[in-house]
């Protein structure tokens, strides 16, 4: 939804499998596993200490974690795929005629095909971002 390249690691790599694709990839780590902190002996990572989403996001903000606004919404929220625009004509079938009437531009994702769209849910994850950048 921010708009990072994201990969997100559950366990199915060993941890020095997970720490060489971190460091191969320049990825930052983003964790709260005190764990994986003390593992890691290289590399770029931050210590997530809040439990709840507002404060996180919070505290990156506030070490300039955080992409700029125009990022938001660019990047699949399945795949992490960069969406691509696609015509209104070419969504006829996929999504309920209603979306298609009513709103004026649509996203697809090149990877699982999904497609996106600026819904009401849009608006209010903006405004929430808004209040969390203070502006």
């Amino acid at each position: 939804m921010l708009g990072f390249d994201t990969v997100y690691f559950t366990s199915p790599l060993d941890e020095q499998q997970f720490f060489e694709k971190a460091r191969d990839e320049n990825r930052l780590i983003l964790t709260r596993s005190g764990k994986i902190i003390s593992r890691l002996k290289e590399g770029k990572y931050y210590f997530i200490s809040h439990n709840h989403i507002n404060e996180q996001l919070e505290d990156l903000i506030g070490k300039e974690l955080i992409l700029q606004s125009k990022h938001l919404f660019t990047r699949c929220m399945e795949c992490n795929e960069i969406l691509k625009g696609i015509d209104r004509e070419e969504v006829h079938g996929k999504v309920p005629d209603y979306i298609r009437e009513t709103q004026e531009s649509f996203r697809q994702c090149p990877h699982c095909k999904k497609i996106f769209w600026e819904g009401t849910h849009c608006k209010r994850m903006k405004e929430k971002i808004k209040l969390l950048f203070n502006d």
